[in-house]
């Protein structure tokens, strides 16, 4: 009976003025809904959509239904960036006008409720595989797509998408790529006990050249999948580089990461680092 009439005090302490107070205390959130579908108009159920503030204080991610929708609620008032995403389809941001244009954040207010839609388009897709200088298939081979860039004035060879590896009849699949001009490297991979993966001699870039002055073009449409693309790679021997870095004042610089960039050529700098990436030790030597 005593608990039964405490619990019932503890009930009616909080006066109807006192419970508006609280829930006024509390930050008004708003939602952002939308729908993703494909550029021919149908739902894309199991899109991901991904809803993040500026800062990367809050990430939050969901899924589309059968009907190609989504809701995110919750969301405290502020600006927020949106993006969609579904295997084989290039991701799309916001407010996104082309493949490598930029996103747009979107501005929430205090029980707002946003409607973002996206239509994401196919990527394309190059297909091959990768042969030793004997005909055998190379298993375990990094293969990536490269493009050319401009960074701070100077023409550079940057990773495109998403990377593969070779299987056991040296096979691979790029995806999800944007329309564009790509160069393709391969470059072989070997265990260091039986943990690390480290890299083994020099990239070879398609149609198998250790040149990147001499590699092919790969042109892709929008959507394009382009089949057969194989060829050998080239055996190269590696070359081992020491050195040591120091600082402007001459003292010896810790713990520094070093790379070893290639050139080739009209590509100035070539940003695909090589070798094991080695860091400088307490004298400053790699």
């Amino acid at each position: 009976m005593r608990t039964a009439q405490l619990l019932l005090a503890s009930l009616v302490a909080i006066t109807p003025a006192e419970a508006q107070r609280a829930t006024a205390a509390q930050p008004a959130t708003g939602s952002v809904s939308g729908r993703v579908t494909s550029v021919n108009g149908v739902p894309l159920r199991g899109a991901e959509v991904r809803v993040r503030d500026p800062d990367g204080r809050e990430n939050r991610l969901t899924t589309t239904d059968e009907q190609g929708r989504y809701q995110v609620d919750n969301l405290l008032p502020g600006t927020w960036s949106v993006s969609a995403a579904k295997g084989g389809y290039l991701t799309q941001q916001y407010g996104q006008r082309g493949p490598l244009s930029a996103g747009e954040t979107l501005t929430l207010g205090a029980r707002q409720r946003v409607v973002a839609n996206f239509v994401l388009r196919p990527g394309g897709a190059v297909a091959g595989r990768l042969f030793d200088e004997y005909g055998d298939p190379v298993a375990g081979a990094r293969m990536q797509m490269f493009q050319q860039r401009f960074n701070r004035g100077r023409r550079v060879m940057a990773p495109a998408g998403i990377g593969d590896q070779t299987d056991d009849t040296g096979a691979f699949r790029l995806y999800a790529l944007p329309p564009g001009d790509y160069y393709l490297s391969a470059t072989l991979r070997a265990a260091v006990g039986g943990i690390i993966e480290a890299m083994v001699g020099a990239p070879t870039y398609y149609p198998g050249t250790s040149s990147l002055g001499d590699a092919q073009r790969i042109r892709l449409g929008p959507g394009e999948e382009l089949t057969g693309i194989s060829f050998a790679a080239q055996p190269v021997r590696s070359v081992t580089v020491s050195g040591v870095v120091v600082l402007a004042s001459g003292a010896p610089a810790r713990d520094t990461t070093v790379t070893l960039l290639s050139e080739g050529g009209d590509f100035s700098v070539v940003s695909t680092p090589l070798g094991n990436f080695g860091r400088t030790g307490s004298d400053g030597s790699f």
